[in-house]
């Protein structure tokens, strides 16, 4: 088992944090563990969910158990093909500040 640590951003000798260089979107591909860690540190925004046409009858809970409730928005469905779905949500709000 590997264990994700999410660094606090430096601060220059001025007390002001750095130019964030990166900032956009990554994807998060047969990572159970990290997605979980990244979501349950508020550092997600939106998810993309893969829908794919197999019954398979058992396995995982995708999102574990994350420390808040989160609220979804729809904002795309798209479909191949193949007959898999992708979804789209939006995070609303943020953990840290609801209460369930």
């Amino acid at each position: 088992m590997r264990t994700v640590r999410l660094m606090p951003r430096r601060r220059t000798s001025s007390g002001a944090a750095p130019p964030r260089r990166g900032d956009g979107a990554i994807a998060v591909l047969g990572s159970g563990v990290l997605a979980r860690s990244l979501l349950a540190a508020d550092l997600v925004d939106e998810l993309q969910l893969f829908v794919h046409p197999l019954l398979l009858g058992s396995g995982k809970r995708l999102f574990g158990d994350l420390p808040l409730p989160r609220e979804l928005r729809l904002d795309a469905v798209s479909r191949t093909d193949l007959g898999t779905v992708q979804l789209t949500y939006a995070i609303e709000g943020t953990s840290r500040s609801e209460a369930p």
